[in-house]
């Protein structure tokens, strides 16, 4: 009997965890019910860095005028608006469940994984640029100039338009960007940094490996960092932000984003902008759709 022991101790702890697995998998998703889809326009441009892009407007065709460009977390791509597991379907519900007239959203994606960083050292550098420079008005050329324009998206996307709020402010009225990937330390902190870092923000030692990895791909300096990392953006003593700016983040974000996120907002009051600070609790994105929708609209 004993020599079988040790197969028994590991057929139990597999139907533990086998078991564990089957319970805690749920059987479905829970969606957004009772919302009608946008009407979508899609496309790409190959001469732009590959960029496909999706134009929404509500299904009566009737918007207020204003462009909203919409930017994508990581793993997404330019279909999420009409997901009816994300959030971008809860916000359409809120507005046709209050008559509100919406914007025209445009969704932009450069594939699953990408940051608008400006020109710099690397082969992947340069698509703040090109989407300022070549991308909206090849966009607005299409769809006509907006009374406003606006820039908004969620995790890496609420990152990415953040930061090109902060560089191109003239040119957004509003910048709504949700759960920020964003830290005090760079990809190029030391291990002692980086250390103290995960012992107080409780990020998930694997996401801040996949956040090194995934900047230093687009970074090849601190230098250029400083150039895109909006708590330094913030920083700047030449710069006047006129724009309007919504921020949301979540005490238990995995990514252990709350700490900056916080830190960011102080920086912005003390100089003086227009800011929406929208604290959650929870985990990654949590989304307050209700303020959201609103700031979109107003």
């Amino acid at each position: 009997m004993k020599k079988y022991l040790p197969l028994v101790s590991v057929l139990l702890v597999v139907a533990y965890f086998g078991i564990h697995f089957v319970l805690k998998t749920p059987l479905g998703r829970q969606k957004v019910t009772e919302f009608i889809p946008s009407r979508k326009e899609c496309g790409s441009f190959s001469d732009l860095g590959g960029l496909r892009y999706c134009i929404h407007s509500p299904a009566d065709g009737k918007t207020n005028g204003d462009i909203a460009y919409a930017l994508h977390g990581k793993d997404q791509n330019e279909m999420i608006w009409n997901f009816e597991y994300l959030y971008g379907a809860m916000v359409q519900k809120y507005w046709q469940q209050n008559a509100i007239i919406p914007p025209t959203i445009v969704t932009l994606s450069f594939g699953p994984v990408w940051v608008l960083t400006p020109k710099g050292e690397k082969q992947f550098s340069g698509l703040m640029d090109l989407v300022i420079e070549k991308i909206i008005p090849r966009i607005e050329s299409m769809v006509g100039a907006p009374k406003h324009r606006i820039l908004f998206g969620a995790s890496m996307g609420g990152m990415n338009s953040l930061a090109t709020g902060l560089t191109h402010g003239r040119l957004f009225s509003k910048i709504a960007s949700v759960c920020p990937v964003m830290y005090k330390e760079t990809p190029y902190s030391s291990l002692s940094e980086l250390y103290s870092f995960m012992q107080t923000s409780g990020a998930e030692l694997i996401n801040i490996l996949r956040a090194i990895v995934l900047s230093r791909n687009f970074f090849a300096s601190e230098k250029e960092w400083d150039r895109f990392a909006p708590l330094r953006l913030i920083e700047r003593n030449d710069v006047k932000y006129e724009s309007q700016f919504y921020i949301s983040g979540a005490l238990y974000d995995e990514w252990g984003i709350y700490d900056a996120t916080e830190t960011f907002i102080e920086r912005a009051k003390s100089r003086n902008l227009s800011i929406e600070w929208h604290p959650q609790f929870g985990d990654h994105c949590m989304v307050d759709i209700q303020s959201l929708a609103q700031f979109l609209v107003k």
